[in-house]
């Protein structure tokens, strides 16, 4: 009887503390990548991931792109004028043209409006831009 104890008291013992465990190592993982700039692990090889987020009248835009690099050097390249796309849109956010497009969930115009955006910035223009994702969240007045 006292066996049964003592192994049960042992294999509690060892789920609590896998479970501590595993609880803090995630914390620390996702504090660590909320503090990223870009998220190079999701993006495949050849591609760029660029986050925008935005106020967009009283509703809040999250979405991520990617842009399509020809070489490593256009990769570089990209990477480093995230910064500055990001946010030119977060300052022409609040323009009437750009937030009707995003209230219509117009995709071509919104993958038109960044590809011009970067394109400005970059030696060697981006073709191409796919959506990760799109999050228009309404927020209501209280």
């Amino acid at each position: 009887m006292s066996k049964k104890i003592i192994l049960i008291s042992f294999l509690a013992g060892v789920l609590g503390i896998t479970t501590l465990t595993f609880h803090f190592s995630e914390s620390i993982n996702l504090s660590t990548i909320s503090l990223s700039k870009f998220n190079t692990k999701g993006a495949s090889p050849g591609f760029v991931t660029c986050p925008l987020n935005a106020n967009i009248g009283s509703d809040m835009l999250r979405m991520e792109l990617n842009f399509k690099a020809s070489d490593k050097k256009q990769k570089a390249a990209l990477k480093k004028i995230i910064p500055i796309v990001q946010s030119e849109f977060m300052m022409n956010a609040d323009t009437a043209s750009l937030q009707k497009i995003i209230q219509e969930r117009n995709f071509e115009a919104i993958k038109a409006f960044v590809l011009k955006t970067i394109n400005q910035h970059c030696t060697i223009p981006v073709k191409s831009v796919y959506f990760n994702s799109f999050n228009l969240i309404r927020t209501y007045p209280t």
